[in-house]
């Protein structure tokens, strides 16, 4: 769990990212083969089997193996840790969880040091450029802290703690999502005059650091508070048309003109009636709309050549454009069959259910194929829940 989560320092200092995973996956095949007696099957892993097999049907070329199909199969053996980390000792579950927060804090803060407010650079010691994280990460983070922890000043360190991560990795959704997570936990109760200004207090920081939430659209700019929010319904719902991304000849030249997340799962869904039967059931190959770093014009990007937008692509997204629909529908189906197994016994949490699912249809594939995001659902979140959530 700690090695997967300082993979950053490793890409800073030039190791090779499939070197990196092959560790990853051997680590998981280690701790799989040492604790065969005590893995146990589930009816997931039977749906997860299944849509792996779809996965690595519609890769193109056996060679893009490494780029595209290999984060898949780290994802699937991972599944089988599920049942190792439902059981894990209760007493060191605060203890590491604690430690994950600290270590991922010093790491941004370094970064800020040296480099500087930046959503593409050291996310935490985790990523070297998956900005993604820089949301999740926190957001996930405070969630368990609060299903873990009880005492109101401790939940308070780590709101603040968590709050700035998102903020020096540039990362606009944490004002959204941090006082949704914090009203759900207090019953929406937290309104009072103390709340209030604390909140307001992060709230106006956050517009002061992040460029794109204050007016200027610079570090340090004014305090706008009703800004953000035009912003990000601009930001969602921008196509070429609305100018806030930039027009669809810039978008050549320019990798930053782009669709916004909505607008862009709203314009997939309306091509995906288009394409022919055995693209729209079994997709158009593994790694074509998957972006690999470095591109930087339109005939690199398949993406704008073929449905002539572009855009951050969800878990959905990808599946269904590189896999097809069926391969989608037994993804969504192994979800349900996940969570249905997962809070069996426990209370549902719908805040959890609410990031976890606004990742996987509109905002990046990071519970699909980015560490260590994308291995959470069978470590972390049994790890913690079955420790804080079990029905009497």
């Amino acid at each position: 769990m700690y090695f997967i989560h300082i993979l950053g320092l490793f890409y800073l200092m030039g190791f090779p990212e499939y070197i990196m995973k092959l560790c990853v996956l051997v680590s998981v095949i280690f701790t799989l083969i040492i604790n065969f007696n005590r893995i146990k099957l589930y009816k997931f892993h039977f749906i997860l089997t299944i849509f792996l097999i779809f996965i690595l049907n519609s890769l193109n070329d056996l060679n893009n193996f490494f780029d595209f199909g290999f984060p898949f199969l780290i994802y699937y053996l991972s599944s089988f840790l599920y049942s190792l980390y439902l059981n894990f000792d209760s007493k060191y579950v605060k203890k590491h969880i604690f430690n994950l927060i600290i270590i991922s804090s010093i790491g941004v803060l370094i970064k800020v040091f040296v480099h500087g407010i930046d959503e593409s650079f050291l996310i935490g010691f985790m990523s070297m450029t998956a900005g993604e994280i820089g949301f999740l990460f926190p957001s996930l983070m405070l969630i368990f802290i609060f299903e873990l922890i009880p005492n109101n000043k401790t939940r308070i360190y780590f709101f603040i703690l968590l709050f700035l991560f998102g903020i020096f990795n540039e990362k606009r959704s944490i004002v959204f999502f941090f006082p949704l997570i914090l009203s759900f936990y207090y019953n929406f109760k937290i309104f009072n005059l103390k709340n209030l200004v604390l909140l307001l207090f992060f709230y106006s920081l956050a517009i002061f650091l992040i460029p794109s939430l204050n007016p200027e659209n610079k570090i340090f700019g004014s305090i706008d508070l009703f800004y953000p929010f035009e912003y990000a319904l601009n930001y969602l719902t921008a196509t070429y048309d609305g100018g806030l991304q930039g027009d669809q000849v810039e978008a050549i030249y320019n990798m930053n003109s782009q669709y916004g997340r909505f607008a862009l799962l709203s314009s997939i869904i309306k091509s995906a009636f288009d394409f022919n039967l055995n693209t729209l059931l079994f997709g158009h190959g593994m790694g074509t709309f998957t972006i690999n770093h470095g591109i930087g014009n339109y005939l690199d990007d398949n993406m704008l050549n073929i449905l002539g937008y572009r855009g951050k692509l969800s878990t959905f997204l990808i599946i269904l454009l590189d896999s097809g629909l069926i391969a989608l529908i037994t993804f969504i189906i192994y979800l349900r069959s996940y969570f249905y197994t997962f809070f069996n016994n426990i209370k549902v949490s719908y805040i959890l259910l609410i990031i976890v699912f606004y990742d996987l249809i509109t905002y990046s594939d990071a519970f699909l194929k980015i560490l260590p995001i994308s291995i959470y659902f069978f470590t972390l979140l049994p790890f913690v829940f079955n420790r804080s959530r079990i029905l009497n």
